[in-house]
Order: C-alpha cells, then sequence, then structure tokens
C-alpha cells in the first residue's frame, strides 16, 4: 500500500442520454440518468484516486474547487 497525492480535477458530472449521435445539424433529445439532473464525483483526479483506493492504496487529493455550493456538494462526495 502506498500513500499517493494526486494534483488533477475535480467535477461534478451530470449525464445525459442522447437520443442519437451526434451529428452536424442534428435536433437531439436527451434524456437525465433518475430522470433528473443528480450530479455524480467525476474529473480525471476522482477517477483515478477511486480506482487507487480499490487498489489498497491511501490517496488524498489537491484540486481547485469553487467556494460555492457546488463546491461543497463536490467536497462532500470527494
Amino acid at each position: 500500500m502506498a500513500d499517493l497525492l494526486i494534483i488533477g480535477a475535480l467535477a461534478l458530472d451530470r449525464p445525459i442520454r442522447l437520443s442519437a449521435p451526434l451529428a452536424p445539424g442534428a435536433r437531439l433529445t436527451g434524456q437525465t440518468l433518475g430522470g433528473r439532473l443528480e450530479p455524480r464525483l467525476g474529473g480525471g483526479a476522482a477517477n483515478a484516486g477511486v480506482a487507487l483506493v480499490h487498489a489498497g492504496h491511501r490517496v488524498r487529493v489537491a484540486a481547485g474547487v469553487g467556494s460555492d455550493a457546488d463546491g461543497d456538494r463536490l467536497r462532500a462526495m470527494a
């Protein structure tokens, strides 16, 4: 087991499933997962950190995070 510091991005992802592939001039509709724009933890630092924790390592993340409600939520999720 290693102690690791990851410096990278944390994000609140709000995935949307599109009705068709992206194409020039296309008019698409989208559907949120679960019917709402509920965010989930994302970003490169989060993705790498989760994988490393599951592999048995201790991980800390350094990332720029806003000082608003979304930033508070992001810190709580991370």
